[in-house]
């Protein structure tokens, strides 16, 4: 019976390493290496920084903005045991974004859609919540509302057509 060594852990895409002062560090693409900085942003005042890679500061407010995108079960894991897999993979959004800046990747046509189909998607999303909360158990308001578009609702189904011929 053949025998295998057993294979090393993949390497993760971006590396954490302390440069000189003490200071931990991001090495990504290319050998590119970038400060960075992590805090725990629990129960940290909302615009302290809690996030910097090199010049690119995430504060404890933001990061709440974002997570407000994700569902409540989504929450639940980000703020317990999935912390630190968020703030890595934030963490790995943001190299990774400065590296295709870098790249001009964000001049491309490509990009620029994709950015407006996302955006465009994401304001969708926010709209929506923002009317479902606003008229959320008033059912005056949506009975209103139904009678003023009761037309866009209401369907008609014809079982003949007549047609007028002249001759």
């Amino acid at each position: 019976m053949a025998q295998t060594s057993p294979k090393a852990p993949p390497k993760p895409p971006v590396d954490a390493t302390p440069v000189s002062g003490g200071e931990p560090s991001i090495s990504g693409p290319d050998g590119v290496t970038v400060p960075l900085t992590i805090m725990d942003p629990t129960l940290i005042a909302p615009d302290r920084v809690v996030i910097q890679v090199g010049d690119v500061k995430l504060t404890a407010g933001q990061l709440s903005q974002i997570l407000d995108g994700y569902s409540d079960s989504q929450k639940v894991f980000v703020n317990g045991p999935g912390r630190q897999q968020f703030i890595d993979q934030v963490v790995r959004l943001m190299v990774l974004a400065e590296e295709g800046r870098r790249r001009k990747l964000n001049e491309t046509d490509t990009y620029k859609n994709q950015v407006w189909y996302s955006a465009t998607g994401l304001l969708a999303t926010q709209t929506d919540a923002d009317i479902r909360q606003k008229v959320h158990g008033d059912e005056a308001l949506l009975r209103a509302f139904y009678e003023v578009h009761k037309g866009e609702y209401e369907q008609v189904q014809a079982s003949h057509i007549l047609i007028r011929m002249h001759g």
